[in-house]
């Protein structure tokens, strides 16, 4: 197991969350989270999307404890 790989993607998941919780905190301080922004967040923001960086946090989690991925 690669520790420093490890915690490079724990950090990197982290930081990730925490400037999405700091975002919209700022923006509800400026009144920017309304009925509008709601509307734009649901058509942009598509379940596949989601579902792709699931997958690849999962593959890479699986490459760093070792475990030996194959194309073919």
């Amino acid at each position: 197991m690669n520790l420093m790989a490890f915690s490079g993607i724990l950090l990197g998941l982290t930081s990730g969350l925490f400037g999405l919780v700091y975002g919209r905190k700022k923006a509800a301080q400026s009144r920017c989270l309304d009925e509008r922004y709601e509307e734009i967040a649901k058509k942009v923001l598509a379940n596949g999307w989601k579902v792709t960086l699931v997958a690849i946090y999962v593959l890479w989690f699986l490459l760093v404890f070792g475990v030996q991925i194959s194309v073919a």
